[in-house]
């Protein structure tokens, strides 16, 4: 069963990420965070509207560490930017990036 906890934090967490990005809602620089860990900065090449871009660990690390900010906001936590979440945030974009680009290279394990 879920407790009353668990959905009044699945309920802020939905009004915080419909808010989007508010003057009010802390800010940090999760990209300079993770390639200031001395990872490598790989660039992922996708097309978007028939466009070619390219998206970098920096970028999927600002994606990871404003969804753990708007996480944290709901379950009203007051220390977001802690080392230790910066540690995970840059680990996770490090591991993600790193999959992304060798599925890109055709490298990866299997075609999930």
């Amino acid at each position: 069963m879920i407790g009353k906890n668990h959905v009044e934090e699945d309920l802020n967490l939905k009004h915080i990420v419909r808010s989007g990005r508010s003057e009010s809602k802390p800010r940090f620089n999760w990209a300079d965070e993770s390639v200031s860990a001395g990872a490598p900065v790989p660039y992922i090449p996708f097309v978007d509207g028939g466009q070619q871009k390219t998206f970098s660990s920096g970028d999927i690390a600002t994606i990871i560490g404003e969804a753990l900010t708007d996480l944290m906001l709901s379950r009203q936590e007051d220390e977001i930017f802690t080392d230790k979440n910066r540690r995970l945030v840059s680990q996770i974009a490090q591991a993600v990036s790193g999959e992304i680009t060798a599925k890109s290279r055709g490298n990866g394990e299997d075609d999930r």
